[in-house]
């Protein structure tokens, strides 16, 4: 929907959809995170019609979210998402319709509503922050793997992911029989002093990364 054709305030009259992404870029986070907060208080009215799109994390990993904002994205742009207690920053894989029909095809039992948010296209403090945070990744699997191996723990621990905004560190493993890593989990947060998720994944993920 366009407000206007060269003559209004809305300051976008001239502006290609490239341009529009920077704009949006250069925006306040901190604005940008209270608006989106605001807006989301009413999620209860969502529309069918509203956008679906992939999103790609490390490794390949994509999920699905709304684009409930609506905002004009393009395959490649990096985004900040809603995740559980935080935010994450990922890379828009697919929009559209064919990103529509693969979410209803891999993901028909689960319903719209259940979908997270997008929040804003990332700016300039996003990007630094997530490529800090994924600095640490080579390290934090080092000593996954030593502590892993201190108590004995018969697993295989294959990557960890720091999230966009460095509040949590995902660990990847597999393992043959079911694995008691409480004392693990223990070690983890000491040593990182933040939220920990070990995540078992398939051996066909467990390729090196």
């Amino acid at each position: 929907m366009s407000c206007c054709s060269g003559g209004c305030s809305c300051g976008k009259s001239s502006q290609t959809p490239a341009q529009e992404q920077v704009f949006l870029a250069q925006l306040d986070t901190s604005k940008g995170m209270l608006a989106t907060h605001d807006w989301m208080k009413g999620l209860s009215g969502l529309r069918v019609g509203e956008e679906v799109i992939e999103v790609r994390f490390k490794n390949n990993r994509k999920e699905f979210y709304r684009n409930s904002r609506m905002l004009r994205l393009q395959k490649d742009d990096r985004i900040v998402v809603d995740v559980e207690g935080g935010h994450d920053v990922g890379t828009v894989s697919l929009t559209g319709e064919l990103a529509r029909k693969r979410y209803e095809g891999n993901a028909s039992d689960r319903k719209r509503a259940s979908l997270k948010n997008v929040y804003r296209i990332a700016n300039d403090t996003d990007i630094e922050k997530w490529l800090e945070a994924r600095k640490n990744d080579r390290s934090a699997l080092i000593i996954c793997r030593e502590l892993a191996g201190s108590l004995g723990l018969q697993m295989s621990i294959s990557d960890v992911e720091f999230r966009g905004d460095g509040k949590k560190i995902t660990v990847y493993y597999t393992a043959d029989g079911r694995v008691d890593f409480r004392e693990l989990l223990k070690l983890l947060m000491s040593e990182f002093s933040m939220k920990i998720e070990l995540r078992q994944v398939g051996a066909r993920q467990n390729a090196p990364f």
